[in-house]
């Protein structure tokens, strides 16, 4: 039997399910999850979930985690194709961050998307430069 989780950190399914859930009150929050242990499920989650909801959910929560790898993964995801509701996440996820060149770039070209959901938070997240 496939076990989507095999190469996922301990714990991750169980972080999974929770981030399933239907009410926001539900969810966990990202002061709960700041550690590095749950940094390394977040990131496996916001790569590799099949569900685009879950992987959104993830990239919010690695907001609180300032490490590289979680950088070099929000950055990934802007670049990509994935869903809007995942790309508009990564973007929440940079709130925090310096706006530096690479940044900025990514997030010009956000503002520039059809869908509003994507360019009004890139606008006004150019805005606050």
């Amino acid at each position: 039997q496939f076990d989507a989780f095999a190469d996922a950190p301990a714990g991750t399914e169980a972080l999974a399910a929770r981030l399933r859930a239907r009410h926001r009150s539900d969810l966990p929050t990202a002061e709960q999850l700041a550690d590095a242990t749950h940094g390394a499920r977040l990131r496996w989650l916001a790569e590799h979930h099949p569900l685009a909801l879950v992987r959104a959910r993830a990239l919010l929560l690695l907001a609180a985690h300032r490490d590289a790898r979680t950088r070099a993964l929000v950055l990934r995801v802007l670049d990509s194709t994935e869903p809007v509701i995942v790309r508009a996440a990564a973007l929440r996820a940079t709130d925090g961050w310096r706006m530096d060149a690479g940044l900025a770039r990514r997030v010009r070209r956000l503002a520039d998307e059809r869908d509003p959901r994507l360019a009004e938070p890139a606008r006004k997240r150019l805005g606050r430069r």
